[in-house]
């Protein structure tokens, strides 16, 4: 039973973990404001930069169902127009609701973590830490192997990654294939946005993951020549 808690309680923390990264680094206005200075996307769509960053608060808010639509007029190429045509709406649509269900499972997830290490403690009380570390360091070994492949796949081809990660989220239509000549959205953020968002996630849970597993490690080792002396 400790074994099967351990190895839920690591497998929810990599979840959570990689779930709250994703949060973090997706809504950070200031990684936008840095990307569309670095791309010259304001140029790039003939809008005022602050205008561009007051769109970006639109579309961050509507992800995260701070409001309950995205209509937003600016000027573009010195005309007044409405922002987002129907074909974006209905797109970030499901990328809210894509949203909505990561942050519900990263929720539930946190929720199974925090029950069964209660109950792991009850049950197994000093045995805990010991055991949490072996089993996180193993589910961690696994779960590298993957994110490595992962990471490995989108340096060498990223089209062909974020191709594929739209195909599986959004396999049930294909509002996600805009026109990076007249659709303000894709303008707003081209592949080497999605890139840079990318590599941001990754650095940020690597960093959290490899401090984490090192301590975990460190623990377990020290534990072990403990029992041997």
């Amino acid at each position: 039973m400790n074994k099967i808690l351990s190895i839920l309680i690591a497998a929810a923390f990599i979840v959570v973990t990689l779930l709250t990264s994703i949060d973090l680094c997706c809504f950070d206005q200031s990684f936008y404001r840095a990307e569309y200075q670095k791309l010259q996307v304001n140029e790039d769509i003939g809008i005022d930069f602050e205008d561009l960053m007051d769109v970006t608060s639109v579309l961050l808010d509507y992800t995260q169902a701070k409001r309950g639509d995205m209509t937003i007029v600016k000027k573009v190429d010195g005309l007044e127009r409405e922002i987002f045509n129907q074909k974006e709406k209905l797109h970030m649509a499901d990328v809210q609701q894509l949203y909505l269900k990561a942050m519900l499972v990263r929720n539930i997830t946190f929720g199974v973590l925090l029950l069964a290490l209660a109950v792991n403690i009850m049950m197994f009380k000093r045995q805990v830490l010991w055991s949490l570390c072996k089993y996180y360091n193993l589910i961690s070994l696994i779960f590298t192997l993957f994110l490595v492949t992962l990471i490995a796949y989108a340096l060498v081809d990223f089209n062909s990654f974020w191709t594929n990660f739209h195909h599986i989220f959004f396999a049930g239509n294909s509002l996600w294939l805009l026109n990076p000549n007249t659709d303000i959205l894709i303008m707003m953020v081209p592949e080497q946005f999605f890139f840079d968002l990318v590599l941001r996630i990754a650095t940020l849970f690597i960093l959290i993951f490899a401090l984490t597993n090192t301590s975990a490690r460190y623990y377990y080792i020290r534990k072990m020549k403990a029992l041997k002396i």
